[in-house]
This record gives structure tokens, sequence and C-alpha cells, in this order.
């Protein structure tokens, strides 16, 4: 018997086998899902919402799960539980979680303990938190699927140049190179103009003026997610307007139509290369930006206001301010966008805040 024990260690120790089950491979949890959240409290729903983002990270091995803005309705009193943030969760290799929890000392509603089971993989999350406050235990369970976050808006250059063909009802009546198209962050969507655009129609030639089309979402690819929207003309009324196409940070690819006079379909398709560096760039006003970890300092021109987004554009901080550094506190670690208004122009700049 002792002999066929150390067989077996020494069988162990030259095939190099490990008796130790290996984890999730956390580099394939996506960074965001989207789906239904239930919340209970004493076997009673007290608020069940769709769409809801539950956002993770992955740094040093370690998971962590994030809520944010999380409230929940108690007896008519709202209860603002702010961003459930909870770290260092383990899976296992089937992606189910083993461990768990977090304290929160929040600045009113004092001591939270949350505990987090369920499971986590590449393609869903099922989840169940039992959060304890109060001597009150709320159940959370939450259904989601991953969701592509979609293209880094920091790597959009503000400009493109290129060819731009119009076309009215399918006969090309123009046809232009060296066209520059503009690109801008609004309230942390993507924008995009085309400025003078001009249409010929027969002998006559009518002035659109500058098409700005906003709210522009992008994959991880770059590909416009589809956009229809309607244009209100100052004197040519309502123009429908649908866009489709490509924008990364080294090219753009644009489709767009426009029904003029409610019949006349116009298609202006334009083909372009990236002409400046990217809209986090701020050489060209001459600013001198330092972003740190938590922090975004300004050296040559005062910050009059900031905007803070995350990754899907949902404002986090607003502040008018007299400054020249903007300090991070209190936010949830992740991916940002800051738009900053300074004395000398405004920039946009990406910030990881740890």
């Amino acid at each position: 018997m002792k002999h066929l024990l150390l067989l077996f260690i020494n069988l162990i120790i030259c095939t190099g086998f490990s008796i130790k089950s290996q984890g999730y491979d956390l580099k394939s949890i996506p960074a965001s899902y989207s789906g239904d959240l239930n919340v209970s409290i004493d076997n009673q729903v007290v608020n069940s919402s769709s769409n809801i983002k539950i956002g993770t990270e992955v740094e040093n091995d370690a998971l962590t799960v994030s809520l944010l803005a999380f409230s929940i309705n108690i007896a008519d009193t709202d209860i603002d539980f702010g961003d459930v943030i909870i770290s260092n969760i383990e899976i296992d290799k089937d992606g189910k979680i083993t461990k768990g929890y977090a304290e929160i000392n929040h600045p009113v509603l004092s001591l939270i303990k949350i505990n987090i089971a369920g499971t986590m993989t590449s393609e869903k999350a099922d989840l169940d938190l039992d959060i304890l406050w109060n001597n009150i235990t709320i159940i959370v369970k939450y259904n989601g699927v991953a969701i592509n976050e979609g293209y880094d808006l920091s790597k959009i250059p503000s400009s493109y140049v290129g060819n731009l063909a119009i076309s009215v009802a399918n006969t090309e009546t123009s046809n232009s190179n060296n066209v520059e198209v503009t690109t801008f962050i609004k309230d942390g969507k993507l924008s995009l103009k085309v400025s003078n655009l001009s249409i010929v129609m027969g002998e006559d030639i009518i002035p659109f003026g500058d098409i700005t089309v906003p709210g522009i979402e992008l994959d991880s690819d770059g590909n416009i997610n589809k956009i229809d929207m309607s244009l209100q003309h100052p004197t040519l009324g309502e123009l429908p307007l649908s866009m489709t196409g490509l924008l990364t940070d080294i090219k753009s690819s644009l489709k767009i139509n426009i029904t003029y006079n409610k019949v006349i379909p116009i298609d202006v398709n334009f083909e372009g290369k990236a002409k400046t560096s990217s809209l986090t760039s701020v050489s060209e006003k001459n600013i001198e930006c330092i972003v740190g970890d938590n922090y975004i300092l300004v050296d040559n021109a005062q910050i009059k206001s900031f905007s803070l987004y995350n990754i899907s554009g949902r404002n986090i901080r607003s502040k008018n301010i007299l400054s020249n550094r903007i300090d991070f506190d209190n936010i949830s670690t992740g991916i940002y966008i800051a738009d900053i208004i300074t004395d000398k122009g405004r920039i946009t700049r990406k910030i990881a805040i740890k």
C-alpha cells in the first residue's frame, strides 16, 4: 500500500497534475451586461426594471461588479443606495460565484452589507444579491446578457477629409473632393456635422446649410447603428434623414439619405480619411492637460465647468468650477469621458478612475 501511495505521488509530480480546479477566464467577462432587475422585501416585489446595466472590471485577476445609482421605494419613500460595488469576487471554472461580499459605509444610510451569488459568463449573468440594511433584507435578482459597449469614442478624430458624392432621385448631381466632415462629443454622445451642404436640382441649387446628426452609436468595429431622425430646416421644413456607415480612428464611410419635399430622395455618400487626431487631443487648442488616475490637471487654462460620462454615455457628474484641476472623488472605478470647458476652449479627455 505504501508503494502504491509513493507511486501515485510520483505520478502527480511527473505529470504536473493539479487537484486544484482552475477558475473562469476573467478576460472573457464582458465590461457590462443589460437585463432585468427585480427587488423584493419580505417576498413582496417592490421594484421591477428592464434594460438595467451592470458593469464589471477586472484588475490584477480580481473581479468587481458595479450596480450604479441603485435605489428602491420602501413605504412610499425612495431610498438611494448610490453605487453598489462588490470587489474581489471569485468565480469557478463554470462561472459560478464562490465568493462575493462587501460592506459599504454609506454617508446617509450607514452600514450596508451585501452578499452576491449566481453565475457570470462571457454570455450572461444571473445574480442574486442579498442586501442587509437597517435590519431589512433586500433581495435583488438580476438576469442579463453581455452587451457590446461599442467603439472607443476617444479614438474618433475631430474631422475627416474626403470625397462627397450627391445623388438626387438616383442620379448623381455633384461630386466634390477635399470635403471636411467634423465630429464632436455632446452630452457624452458622438455627433457629426456636414457643413454648408448644397444640392443641385436641375437648374436650381438648394442650400441645406449645416447638417448635424447627433446621438451616433458605434459598435466595437466602428459601424454606425442606423439612425432615423427628422431635421427641422428653417426654410425647407421637415427633412426625414437616415444614416449608416463607418467611423473609426482611420477613416469614415457614410451613407446619408434625406427626403426632400416629402418625395424626393437625396443620397449623400462620403468616403474620407482622418484629418486630425482624436477628439481627446488638446494640442490644437494649446491646452496642456495632464490626466492622473483620479484627476485631470490643466496647466495653462482655467476650467469653467465639466461633465463626466461613463462609457454608456450616462452623465455621472456635472459641475461649474473655477480651477485648473478636477478631482474625481467618490466615483466608481472604470473608464469615463470628461467633457471640459475652459477659458481657452473645450476639450474632451478619457480617464481611467481607480
